[in-house]
């Protein structure tokens, strides 16, 4: 999956989605994501593949399983694989995320 095709399956949530930061301070809820690192696999001198280790984060006032829920189907049905979600509240800016880890490929 690349990070376009992530954009497109995260915006049928009708839910507001930026690709790293908002430029401005947006409230809840909103998922942001962002690649943290990549990784490029090559063969006779050129790219072939290109790993990229992604955050997914929807931040919400209150834990939202529902939403949650409804991201780990639509990463589940396009073949992501990810591991159990991270969970934290901010106690400064009063919002939770639900982190989700996993790669694309470009």
């Amino acid at each position: 999956m690349s990070l376009a095709e992530l954009k497109a399956l995260m915006d049928t949530l009708n839910m507001d989605t930026v690709y790293g930061y908002f430029p401005e301070e947006k409230n809840p809820p909103y998922i942001a994501y962002q690649a943290e690192t990549a990784q490029s696999i090559n063969a006779d001198g050129i790219v072939v593949l290109l790993l990229a280790n992604i955050t997914l984060t929807l931040v919400t006032a209150r834990r939202d399983p529902s939403t949650e829920s409804q991201i780990a189907d639509l990463l589940t049905d396009a073949g992501v694989d990810f591991g159990e979600p991270d969970y934290e509240f901010d106690e400064t800016q009063k919002i939770h995320k639900t982190s989700f880890y996993f790669q694309t490929i470009d």
